[in-house]
């Protein structure tokens, strides 16, 4: 259906109304202050994740539910990672022309509406069409907050408050799960309609935060409102006693220039010439971060603790260790990025997370025996018998252990690099792409894993274990490093064709030779420049 002038005109007043309402309020540039508020999209998804993970297992929720086989539970899993992926496929079309903030607003009101479906749901088909409202909401959000987050932060604060994202997203985790442990021990149906309506908790805070936010300075750059990006980017770098603020304001406004002057964006663009190094490596970091494995250990835990032999709220109790292990190492890992740079920990964190997926699948392999009399829809069909206890718990260390390795490497980075690499004239499309394909694969790892579980057990570990060792060897090729540079210095490395394993050392100010600029656009630059001095 064909949207009329007059309704664009109506639409387009309304956000400006809201927008202008937003800005009445008063602002707080702490870049500490607004990750906090900011990230709390990201606690969203993780309290998507542990809503579902507690109640897999409990009779009350198998029985309400009629049972569900390792297919329909995996697709009720996998609801949330669909919506996920139509959410970040829309996020550009919301993110340019109405803004960061006002985005994150339309992201809470579907998380709110799916979290009051899901709580209401009578059956299964209610509680998936929840599950997608809730991903479309985690989708804008998983697209939009990286890349506020990236464009409103001091180049050497990047990394560390990128890294935020991902811990919003295991302390939500952490959290909802003993929320849902504790609301197990509520009597039938009610365990996990509680547990799911306490999801709007995140989304009525972020709502409340939201009005106190500034917009994101490249945003109102690329929309023509050069003093307030330049007012906020002043506010941002107020207490930094460097010049580091002139020089990024002026490479934003040269990088706006050349984007104001290039051709429109289109998606077939973003594999043209000058483009397809940075989308790709943007779209591999967020194909890797699913590939790991990581979210098969966050949804279906449970299970991997029942092939050990765990059961009942003692298998809850275990798994809930691996939540806190997430949580912690996240916290304590998140100045890494800054210190150690962003390609060794990728590389690193490849290789140890392998090692310990091999070892997890050998021990199985060896030591596992198939249960007997097993049904025909169960999802668990081996376990480590009693006198192997020992062998069950170096199945639980390591577990922990790749766990911790997740969270010291990718997980405080993945979310932080994406939006890094990419430049700004292509960030929220190249930015939707590279998410969606990162929930386009955690839909696939959720639908897949309950089957592989059952079908082809221990070696689901050697499938990722596999992926975890392909991703290092491709970081160290094609992956730049990103700490301490300019969003706009990292984009030069990409035109200038640094080598990888170069760009740590590679530095480099902003030129019309360097980012593909023709003869007529240099006029304009230099024309544009000129009156922006006045």
């Amino acid at each position: 259906m064909m949207i009329s002038l007059s309704e664009l005109q109506n639409s387009m007043s309304f956000i400006a109304k809201v927008n202008k309402h937003l800005d009445s309020y008063p602002k707080y540039h702490n870049e500490w202050f607004i990750a906090s508020i900011a990230t709390l999209s990201g606690a969203m998804f993780g309290f998507d994740v542990s809503s579902m993970s507690a109640f897999i297992s409990q009779d009350a929720y198998r029985e309400f539910f009629n049972f569900p086989s390792s297919t329909k539970q995996g697709a009720i899993t996998a609801a949330v990672s669909g919506g996920c992926l139509i959410g970040s496929l829309l996020s550009d079309t919301f993110a340019e022309p109405i803004g960061r903030r006002t985005t994150l607003i339309v992201s809470c009101f579907f998380w709110i509406i799916g979290a009051i479906v899901q709580s209401t749901c009578r059956n299964i088909a209610q509680l998936v069409m929840g599950r997608i409202l809730s991903g479309v909401a985690i989708g804008i959000g998983s697209v939009v907050t990286p890349t506020y987050i990236s464009e409103i932060s001091r180049a050497r604060m990047r990394g560390v408050l990128g890294g935020t994202f991902q811990l919003a997203i295991t302390f939500g985790i952490l959290v909802m799960f003993y929320i849902g442990y504790g609301c197990t021990f509520i009597p039938g149906e009610n365990s996990f309609r509680a547990a799911w309506a306490i999801q709007m908790i995140p989304a009525l805070l972020l709502l409340a935060g939201i009005p106190f936010l500034p917009e994101s300075p490249r945003w109102l750059a690329n929309h023509d409102q050069w003093d307030k990006a330049e007012a906020v980017l002043k506010k941002v770098y107020e207490k930094d006693n460097t010049d580091q603020f002139f020089i990024e304001l002026e490479e934003l406004k040269e990088s706006i220039v050349f984007f104001k002057s290039s051709k429109e964006i289109t998606y077939f663009s973003l594999f043209s010439k000058q483009n397809w190094r940075s989308t790709t490596v943007a779209i591999s970091a967020q194909a890797w971060n699913q590939l790991t494995g990581m979210n098969c250990m966050m949804y279906y835990i449970v299970y991997i603790f029942e092939m050990i032999g765990s059961s009942g709220n003692s298998n809850l109790v275990s798994s809930s260790i691996q939540y806190v292990v997430n949580f912690g190492v996240t916290i304590i890992s998140l100045p890494l990025p800054e210190y150690v740079g962003r390609r060794p920990l990728m590389i690193i964190g490849g290789f140890a997370m392998m090692i310990c997926l091999f070892i997890e699948g050998a021990l199985f392999a060896v030591y596992s025996e198939k249960i007997p009399n097993v049904s025909a829809d169960a999802t668990v069909v081996i376990r480590i018998p009693d006198d192997h206890k020992e062998v069950g718990k170096a199945i639980a260390a390591f577990s922990y252990l790749f766990v911790a390795c997740f969270a010291s490497t990718w997980a405080v980075v993945s979310w932080a690099y994406f939006p890094e690499v990419l430049p700004n004239r292509t960030r929220t499309k190249a930015g939707s792409i590279a998410v969606s394909c990162d929930w386009a694969l955690n839909f696939a790892i959720a639908m897949f894993t309950p089957s592989a579980f059952r079908n082809i057990t221990w070696r689901t570990y050697f499938v990722f274990g596999s992926f975890c060792g392909a991703m290092s060897i491709h970081c160290f090729l094609q992956f730049p490093e990103t700490k301490g540079k300019t969003l706009e210095e990292i984009d030069m490395a990409f035109q200038e064709n640094i080598p990888a394993w170069r760009t740590s050392s590679f530095q480099a100010h902003l030129t019309s030779e360097n980012l593909g600029v023709e003869d007529t656009e240099k006029d304009q630059k230099t024309e544009y420049i000129e009156d922006r001095s006045e």
